[in-house]
């Protein structure tokens, strides 16, 4: 069984499409289009194949992201930290600490007028 040979998109149609961003209907247009001509289908079948193509790949790209967003990778979770060690000559320094925040503690800072005077 030999199958349709697929042409390329027409110009018009591929800058259509790249401008409407639909690039999952755009890769399987030749093919799609090839398929319908040879068996000559209907053109209301032509779109709903072409439009279902899109949807499950903007589907499967929205997976994809959601599955990055839930689990981060590792090196994400620790960017912009110092690791232990690193940098310093003391065994177990890890990054330095900040002094606690006067907001905090509850105790004032100089020069802040409080109610308590």
């Amino acid at each position: 069984m030999t199958f349709p040979q697929a042409l390329a998109l027409p110009e018009e149609l591929d800058r259509l499409m790249r401008r409407v961003r639909l690039p999952c209907m755009r890769k399987a247009a030749p093919d799609v289009l090839a398929t319908a001509r040879a068996q000559r289908w209907d053109p209301a079948e032509v779109l709903r194949l072409l439009i279902a193509e899109e949807v499950t790949g903007r589907d499967a790209a929205t997976r994809r992201l959601r599955r990055h967003s839930r689990f981060p990778s590792p090196t994400s979770a620790v960017r912009g930290t110092i690791p232990a060690g690193a940098g310093s000559s003391r065994a177990g320094a890890g990054a330095p600490r900040s002094s606690p925040s006067p907001l905090r503690t509850g105790r004032s800072r100089p020069g802040v007028m409080t109610g308590d005077d």
